[in-house]
């Protein structure tokens, strides 16, 4: 019983997501612009409301939040970038110093360290 119920589900979704991407299919066709034009600015005067408050919450909640862990957290994740920059030129430097070392070793057939 509970595969049939998953199967259900399963079966919504994915008509949900056809019938939205027929509808960006044919929002993208020519004969399709007046009417989506209509539907946009409907929708557009419907949404603004919510959109406002929206952003006002997210202004009055979200961010103020996001910013003070960013400032905190900052400072050690600059740290860490430096040090990751360090190491990668290290190893680089290596690897160059090693590649011409190796070179050099089979042009005058010495051995370089």
């Amino acid at each position: 019983m509970n595969n049939e119920k998953n199967s259900g589900g399963a079966i919504k979704y994915i008509a949900v997501i056809l019938a939205i991407l027929i509808v960006v299919f044919l929002s993208q066709q020519p004969f399709a612009r007046p009417v989506a034009q209509k539907v946009f600015n409907f929708t557009g005067s419907k949404m603004e409301p919510f959109a406002s408050n929206g952003k006002e919450w997210f202004a009055a909640t979200i961010y103020p939040r996001v910013t003070q862990e960013a400032k905190k957290r900052g400072e050690p994740l600059k740290q860490e970038v430096v040090t990751q920059k360090d190491n990668a030129v290290k190893i680089i430097w290596e690897n160059v110093k090693n590649y011409f070392a190796g070179k050099f070793s089979k042009v005058f057939g010495t051995k370089v360290e």
